[in-house]
């Protein structure tokens, strides 16, 4: 036993236990369709990241009982009939009325383990099984939707459900084509989505007359579609949370946005289980002072990881409520937080100095900060559940959508800009991003250089309960 930050008790937990004893609620993993990687026709590449490609799935080239059954012998059993018909929806069901197609596939890199050695492609491909195991489980509008998946991928998950799993023997002949799954399509990321209202934004702001427009009362251009997304993101957060997860890795360019303008997460590999927590920490989260919290590796992507996550103190699942906010922040604000800083920079603003991204001078609705202020707190213990958030999020759009910025709202605004215009500020401009509470000048950093990488690396290594 050893002493943390902020005296926090650090328990070790192996991590080959931690799969056994997940905090969960009773679910049954979903069985989806088996295929073999022979059936699928693959079509354009629509991403690709550290390990794994993705392509839109154009077809699916069903083999017969007898090719089928050959090829059976080397994989786990399993029920004919219930299986057959899954995979006949599944090429039913490959396209669209206009023949889009439904799905994508989601497979490690063909060449991931001559470039990279076969530690990594093992490492990759127990990412992959996890990303499986975790999609099977979740079944939520707002997530993803995992439609099949290799053979032996679902025999990999069922030889690592023990406790004595080796990665090492995951792969198969380190051959990427035994990892793959079959995932439901999205149109476009938020990222793009963000892309196109600068875009709309700028050309909006071209066409209006400032001097005769009503820009200090007017809602936001796309605020209600923003409230929206933000809701989406926060319920899917909200429901891994009940299954005694947390994703880790949210960002702009891991929300999907599906037909009908439903804001979905993809991208499951950084998300992982938490243990289940001990009888000293269960009696901790009755205390709203103390809560648990585990010892992980520092994964995700550097400006949207909470300070705690940065530090390597230790975290939870309010990890992901700060990781939200920054991302509500870029959806309200069009601009990416700490844009101007490098690594060591962004890490002596965020968790030395408690700086946050710049939200005055930027058109973001009162309401707005108020969330935005208690979701991105420097403690996480004071910053909302998932749950909580989308119960403020919910009054809000029914106040937008209803008559738009509340009369309250736009009178704080017009006093707001009237003590602006009688203030002395000696300070001149900050800057984008600053330590709040800061009466003097802040030098803004070197422009970062360095290109983000998102770390996949082992799993929970221990836990934790802080006061």
């Amino acid at each position: 036993m050893t002493m943390g930050n902020n005296d926090a008790a650090i328990l070790e937990v192996p991590e080959a236990h931690v799969a056994g004893k997940i905090k969960t609620k009773h679910v049954k993993r979903r069985k989806e369709a088996l295929f073999h990687w022979c059936e699928m026709i693959v079509g354009e590449l629509l991403g690709t990241g550290a390990f794994c490609d993705v392509h839109e799935l154009l077809d699916v080239h069903l083999l017969d009982k007898k090719e089928l059954a050959g090829m059976r012998n080397k994989c786990q059993t399993v029920e004919e009939q219930s299986e057959q018909r899954k995979r006949e929806n599944l090429y039913r069901t490959c396209h669209d009325a206009m023949g889009k197609s439904r799905y994508v596939v989601k497979h490690l890199r063909f060449e991931l383990a001559a470039d990279r050695g076969v530690k990594v492609f093992n490492h990759a491909a127990s990412d992959c099984l996890k990303e499986f195991d975790i999609l099977s489980r979740l079944s939520h509008p707002n997530i993803v939707q995992l439609w099949g998946s290799a053979f032996s991928g679902r025999n990999g998950i069922s030889n690592n459900d023990d406790d004595k799993r080796d990665s090492s023997k995951i792969a198969v002949d380190n051959n990427p084509e035994t990892f793959f799954i079959l995932l439901e399509r999205v149109e476009e990321t938020l990222s793009q989505r963000i892309r196109q209202w600068i875009f709309t934004q700028r050309r909006m702001a071209m066409e209006i007359d400032s001097r005769i427009s009503d820009t200090e009362t007017a809602l936001p251009p796309f605020h209600a579609k923003k409230l929206l997304f933000a809701l989406d993101i926060a319920t899917a957060l909200a429901h891994i949370h009940s299954h005694g997860m947390v994703f880790r890795d949210l960002k702009p360019d891991n929300i999907g946005i599906a037909q009908g303008g439903i804001a979905k997460l993809f991208d499951f590999g950084l998300c992982r289980t938490l243990p289940l927590q001990n009888d000293k920490a269960s009696s901790c989260r009755n205390n709203a002072k103390r809560e648990a919290v585990y010892r992980m590796t520092k994964v995700g992507t550097r400006r949207y990881m909470s300070p705690e996550m940065i530090s390597g103190h230790g975290y939870n699942q309010k990890a992901d409520c700060y990781c939200w906010a920054m991302v509500f922040y870029e959806m309200l604000s069009l601009q990416k937080p700490y844009a101007k800083y490098d690594r060591a920079a962004h890490k002596v603003l965020v968790c030395e100095k408690k700086g946050r991204p710049r939200i005055s001078g930027v058109k973001i609705p009162w309401s707005s900060r108020d969330l935005l202020k208690k979701s991105w707190a420097h403690n996480f213990s004071d910053r909302p559940s998932m749950e909580e958030v989308c119960e403020l999020l919910e009054p809000m759009i029914d106040t937008v959508e209803e008559q738009g910025l509340p009369l309250i709202e736009r009178s704080l605004r017009a006093v707001s800009e009237m003590a602006k215009l009688l203030a002395f500020d000696d300070c001149g401009d900050r800057g984008d991003d600053y330590p709040p509470g800061n009466k003097n000048c802040f030098c803004s950093p070197q422009k970062s250089s360095c290109t983000e990488t998102t770390s996949s690396m082992p799993d929970i290594i221990s836990v934790a309960a802080t006061e």
